[in-house]
């Protein structure tokens, strides 16, 4: 499976696939991911319905 496939719209080798892409804003206290659909972006909820996520990094001493 390719990484990265560019084709001109429509001139895709399956245009009948639907293939969805996302986009994560990681901010330094909050993150929230997104996709398009019908030409507007969407902020994802995640499962408690939330689409605003507190910002979290975690260190472990070994790793």
């Amino acid at each position: 499976m390719a990484l990265l496939q560019i084709s001109e719209p429509g001139q895709a080798p399956d245009p009948h696939q639907r293939r969805i892409a996302v986009g994560i804003d990681l901010g330094t206290t909050h993150s929230l991911v997104a996709s398009v659909r019908n030409s507007v972006a969407e902020c994802l909820p995640d499962a408690q319905g939330q689409v605003i996520l507190p910002s979290a990094v975690r260190y472990l001493e070994n790793d």
